[in-house]
């Protein structure tokens, strides 16, 4: 083989190679780590921005989350007035190998853990997802101040879905994306991030 023909199947090879590593809009262009040993970990919480809008024929509200430096401020605006609470939190997330988690938090009013497992999704054309851009939790056990629950057997709904806008092995940001339209017409939008560094 000339070298102009293998140097032009090394730069495909390499191509593809690095396109698999990237799926969220945010990831690196290259990591040689496999994205399972990327997301497992001890994570904690650092930063959050999520606006949440609803939208009726009367009305319009809107609330805006932030959290940094360990303080969580919520403002809610009417229009013509608005409110805003602030509360220090800490929030932990624990992701194992294995397909265990654990979610830990605790702010000034009460405190709460989750543990379950998790999974990988696969592409999903209607989602408009690539093949582990997201993964699903089903929680097998929850504790706050007041109750304990436990739940077992195979047919465990999933609790939630996280999308991966970046994920590195030093910080996960979670992409936050929703929108429901109930029978009378009135629109809830959610958007925004969550921002994890490895503890």
């Amino acid at each position: 083989m000339k070298k102009k023909s293998k140097l032009l199947l090394f730069i495909m090879l390499v191509s593809i190679i690095f396109a698999s590593c990237k799926k969220g809009e945010d990831d690196p262009f290259l990591s040689l780590r496999t994205r399972t040993n990327r997301l497992a970990g001890d994570w904690e919480l650092t930063g959050l921005n999520i606006t949440y809008n609803e939208i009726s024929s009367s009305y319009n509200h809107t609330s805006y989350t932030t959290f940094s430096n360990g303080l969580f401020i919520s403002t809610e605006d009417y229009g013509t007035y608005t409110e805003t609470d602030t509360m220090k939190i800490n929030y932990n997330f624990k992701i194992e190998k294995s397909g265990f988690f654990t979610q830990t938090y605790s702010s000034d009013s009460d405190s709460g853990y989750r543990e379950g497992n998790w999974m990988w999704l696969n592409k999903n054309k209607e989602l408009d997802l690539k093949n582990k851009e997201a993964f699903i939790i089903s929680v097998t056990k929850e504790i706050s101040d007041n109750y304990t629950d436990n739940y077992s057997g195979k047919y465990i709904i999933p609790d939630n879905i996280y999308v991966l806008k970046k994920l590195t092995y030093e910080e996960i940001v979670f992409l936050i994306e929703d929108t429901q339209v109930n029978k009378n017409g009135n629109t809830y939008i959610e958007s925004g991030t969550l921002t994890f560094k490895r503890k």
